[in-house]
């Protein structure tokens, strides 16, 4: 299903800028990223292919730490703390070993609302025709509504909570 037959349907139903820089939020600034910076960010993930922690905590301003409970043998976790006021306030590495068939990693990033990037500004700068992926029976009750692009790297998701047209969350997930 294409996106643009299913607007209704999805009414209905949530970092790396700068030069590799933190954001201005993040250096002190304390104003929020704006919307070109959230999509500039976004663009840059296949720069960084694989993901390595080390320049994605760089390039969010946020630390990340292992968290060996969820890492295995094929990828290593590793988080940041929950932190609201951030323009990313949540961001998870899943960085791929030496063991793992998947090269390239998952980076999931949480997006503030402020400001909010809405569904029609994500089309507008990725393309009218993204993939739509709704949650299935199986997920928990308000689980993201995601826009999926097959990008050069891999595929790029934007998750948009049932009933709010912000941006909650982006996932990048590299192939190599």
């Amino acid at each position: 299903m294409t996106v643009r037959g299913a607007l209704p349907l999805i009414a209905a139903l949530g970092l790396f800028c700068c030069g590799g820089h933190a954001p201005s939020a993040q250096r002190g600034g304390g104003s929020a990223m704006s919307s070109n910076d959230i999509f500039d960010a976004i663009t840059s993930i296949g720069s960084q292919i694989p993901f390595r922690a080390d320049a994605i905590a760089r390039a969010t301003g946020r630390t990340l730490n292992p968290v060996t409970a969820e890492s295995s043998e094929y990828f290593r976790v590793l988080r940041s703390s929950v932190d609201p006021s951030q323009p990313f306030p949540e961001v998870e590495v899943r960085e791929p070993t030496p063991l793992s068939p998947d090269k390239g990693g998952l980076v999931i990033l949480s997006i503030n609302s402020t400001p909010c990037v809405r569904q029609q500004d994500v089309m507008r700068r990725f393309g009218e025709e993204p993939e739509l992926e709704p949650p299935t029976s199986r997920m928990p009750p308000g689980s993201p509504v995601y826009l999926r692009y097959r990008v050069a790297w891999g595929t790029l998701s934007f998750g948009f909570a049932p009933g709010n047209d912000c941006l909650t969350t982006v996932v990048g997930e590299a192939r190599r």
